[in-house]
């Protein structure tokens, strides 16, 4: 009887005590409701069972340290447990990236290589003989426009050229004989294609260089400029969040994104040729229109490393960007990570950051908590309102909003027209639209190339600009006019120099009496004449 009563008094106890957990689980799961997920802002993310589950991207782009033969650039990104290193780095004798991945546990990945300079791909073929590492796929950039170099005539006429070329084309080679022998599965990437990593989505954007080595000759003798052009530029994209990266692109291949009409807008940019004065126009970058920028460099003997982690190659362009944008260097700040989740970028860095807290509201229920973003301690923060938690405010202050303004370039299959925010389109001759001069057609279309308007002789850019002073143009030099924008011919008075052009307008070097040219200008690619 003692027994049986004992009996019965514990299961009441047990059946109490199971209506305590469940009332405090309950309670903590309405706590959880109204509050916002876990890891939901800047610094790294807590993992957490929720956060655990839920699609994140991870871009992390990695230190190659500091000694003076230690260059280029190697970014990882993460998602869903795979990965995917674009570029390797040079050779070190630290192994930087290897290092790194190992250090990390990162056995099994794919790699994609932007183009093929040994700042990008030297470590490839050595990661894919490697046994520690299990390469799943290997993406590679389009070779084809180097390729073509490698004849004879190139050899004998363009050595510079040709062994460059040839350089660049053995590097690829050498991957993909090192791909075929360990039966990996190689995919050539051209523009359209896509391809996920975890639940990250990527798009090829640009995958070669539409114009030929001898639109940049006399500049670009070894073709170094011509192969930076030919770099893939991919979107990777997780919910509404993407991140923009465009190898080595130079200004001529911007320009030519532009021109396309090609989405290029994202929140992470990796700066074009590792932010040097080479690339990263400021129209380029507005029409990415990014609130995170990085790069990664090389020699961090100038002053501006101090800053940045630049030389005097980059600083021009970091002293720009940094007026707008919120930028991290890898030999300044280390090792730099951006995780996306939540749609909310996270930033975190080893060295030289600085942490603002911030108060944000949640739209839906109203609840305050507290924000920590981080930024570059040389610069101060640009705060976006993409940088706050999904789905809250700032309490006080406020957020830029970079929403694109109402007067707008549109394009449809016929050309660009320019939306004023009026609903109009400009039309019928010369508008002037900020510093830029445009032709415009009865139809409202802008005009591109060669132009003859009463008589006169103009040349508007791919962006449709109006061209001023010397131009090369399909490998020739032309002179436009500093105040009006035409064409001169004949000898003409330029600069304290007498200049032989000929009838077409073209700088005429069989002269005798031909100045030394010493011109610096643009280039461009247009083979007919309007």
């Amino acid at each position: 009887m003692r027994q049986g009563r004992f009996t019965v008094q514990k299961q009441a106890k047990s059946g109490i005590m199971r209506s305590l957990l469940s009332f405090l689980l309950i309670l903590v799961m309405i706590a959880g409701a109204d509050s916002f997920p876990s890891g939901r802002g800047s610094g790294p993310l807590t993992v957490t069972a929720e956060a655990a589950s839920a699609p994140y991207m991870k871009i992390t782009c990695i230190d190659l340290g500091s000694a003076r033969s230690v260059y280029g650039e190697s970014v990882l990104l993460e998602s869903g447990g795979q990965f995917l290193l674009m570029d390797t780095g040079s050779k070190d004798p630290q192994n930087s990236v290897t290092a790194y991945l190992k250090k990390r546990g990162v056995r099994n990945l794919s790699l994609y290589i932007s183009h093929f300079h040994e700042d990008h791909c030297d470590y490839a073929a050595s990661i894919i003989k490697d046994s520690w590492f299990h390469v799943k796929r290997v993406y590679l950039a389009n070779p084809d426009p180097v390729r073509k170099y490698l004849s004879s005539r190139y050899k004998q006429s363009r050595r510079k050229l040709y062994k460059s070329c040839k350089e660049y084309v053995d590097r690829y080679n050498g991957i993909l004989s090192a791909a075929r022998k360990k039966k990996i599965p190689v995919t050539s990437l051209r523009r359209g294609k896509t391809f996920t990593v975890g639940s990250v989505k990527a798009k090829v954007l640009w995958d070669q260089n539409t114009r030929g080595w001898g639109c940049f000759d006399p500049y670009d003798k070894d073709g170094v400029g011509f192969q930076n052009n030919s770099s893939l530029v991919t979107k990777f994209t997780l919910g509404k969040r993407s991140f923009l990266t465009c190898g080595d692109i130079e200004f001529s291949t911007e320009r030519d994104l532009l021109a396309s009409g090609t989405n290029l807008s994202a929140d992470i940019l990796k700066l074009n040729h590792h932010g040097m004065w080479t690339s990263n126009l400021a129209s380029f970058v507005k029409a990415v229109n990014p609130c995170y920028c990085f790069y990664s460099y090389k020699n961090p003997s100038d002053s501006d490393y101090r800053r940045f982690g630049g030389s005097t190659e980059t600083s021009s362009t970091l002293r720009r960007l940094a007026k707008q944008y919120n930028i991290l260097g890898c030999r300044y700040n280390g090792t730099i990570t951006y995780t996306v989740q939540y749609n909310t970028i996270s930033v975190s860095a080893q060295r030289h950051i600085k942490k603002k807290s911030i108060k944000v509201k949640n739209l839906s229920n109203g609840k305050v908590r507290t924000q920590q973003l981080v930024f570059n301690d040389a610069q101060p923060l640009f705060l976006d309102k993409r940088m706050l938690f999904s789905g809250t405010k700032l309490v006080t202050g406020n957020a830029q909003d970079r929403t694109p303004a109402k007067s707008s370039w549109v394009k449809d299959s016929k050309g660009w027209r320019y939306r004023t925010a009026s609903g109009k389109y400009l039309s019928g001759g010369w508008k002037t639209l900020g510093k830029n001069i445009y032709y415009f057609t009865v139809s409202g279309y802008r005009h591109e190339g060669w132009l003859k308007v009463k008589g006169k002789t103009y040349f508007l850019n791919r962006l449709g600009i109006r061209q001023t002073g010397w131009q090369m143009i399909d490998g020739k030099f032309y002179y436009f006019s500093t105040k009006n924008g035409a064409m001169l011919t004949g000898k003409t008075w330029i600069g304290g120099t007498i200049w032989p052009l000929r009838s077409d307008g073209s700088l005429d070097l069989s002269k005798k009496d031909a100045p030394d040219i010493n011109i610096t200008t643009s280039e461009h690619r247009h083979t007919t004449r309007k």
